[in-house]
């Protein structure tokens, strides 16, 4: 019998899921889980735009104490895991698509992350996590896609400690670069509800749950899966511009920023 083969992902012709919730938004990571981590190829852009939203990760979280309870929301395929997990004494590795926790897990094995614990659950309500039980809850391109972000927030709330400690790394939606892109990539959101903040946006909703800014970075003009080399090298000089002069910082692709409870 001829086996069904899972469709390959390629980000200029996959279908953008319409949302009524987050469970077409699972279900939009359940059907590309198994190729996720090979949609944009193996390109210098890509490496470049890894590299650099992991390092504005870790910009922030170093001046976070380390050896504390993580919680990953989203984590998706745990690309970074290997990266981060030293830094922390237990990380709690939460999604809600089964098939990207399924693919996490040979992660997980083959890196040998012994204190990365998968949990299957919608963000929105992780119910076998107990209040106040994380110092640090972090997500890499979750917050863009989370319809009922007051619930969101509420969750997080209830599960960080006091004075806990939230790291949000998200597009950036005072950048240009979103509105370019569509008039030479087909590629964009992944589900229709998908809303990309600008940093006045990400303080005002955080503010309504009680957590007040702490740091934030701009980086990024790079976008994952760009093959044509003279782009990728004027872009270069964009970005290395851009992050030396505050201003025109603010118009960078990706925002990092961290949270702190009252």
């Amino acid at each position: 019998m001829k086996q069904t083969q899972i469709p390959k992902y390629n980000e200029r012709n996959f279908e953008t899921q319409l949302s009524r919730d987050e469970t077409d938004i699972i279900h939009f990571y359940d059907k590309y889980a198994h190729h996720w981590d090979q949609r944009f190829d193996d390109t210098k852009a890509t490496h470049l735009f890894m590299q650099k939203r992991l390092h504005s990760f870790m910009t922030i979280l170093k001046d976070i104490p380390k050896g504390g309870i993580g919680i990953e929301l989203g984590v998706g395929t745990g690309i970074y895991l290997k990266q981060i997990a030293p830094l922390f004494q237990k990380i709690y590795a939460v999604d809600g698509s089964s098939q990207m926790l399924e693919v996490l897990s040979q992660r997980i094995k083959f890196e040998k992350l012994e204190n990365v614990f998968p949990l299957q659950s919608n963000v929105l309500q992780i119910s076998t996590l107990e209040d106040h039980s994380a110092d640090v809850i972090y997500f890499f391109g979750l917050l863009e896609h989370i319809i009922h972000i007051d619930l969101f927030l509420s969750e997080i709330s209830r599960l960080l400690k006091k004075n806990g400690k939230v790291i949000v790394i998200t597009p950036n939606g005072s950048s240009p670069w979103y509105s370019i892109r569509k008039l030479f990539r087909s590629t964009g959101k992944h589900c229709s509800t998908d809303h990309y903040y600008s940093l006045k946006e990400l303080k005002k909703i955080f503010s309504q749950h009680c957590f007040s800014i702490q740091k934030v970075y701009f980086w990024g003009a790079i976008p994952a899966g760009i093959k044509n080399k003279p782009f990728i090298l004027l872009l270069r000089v964009i970005e290395y511009v851009f992050e030396r002069i505050p201003l025109l910082s603010r118009f960078l692709g990706g925002i990092t920023a961290s949270f702190s409870k009252s």
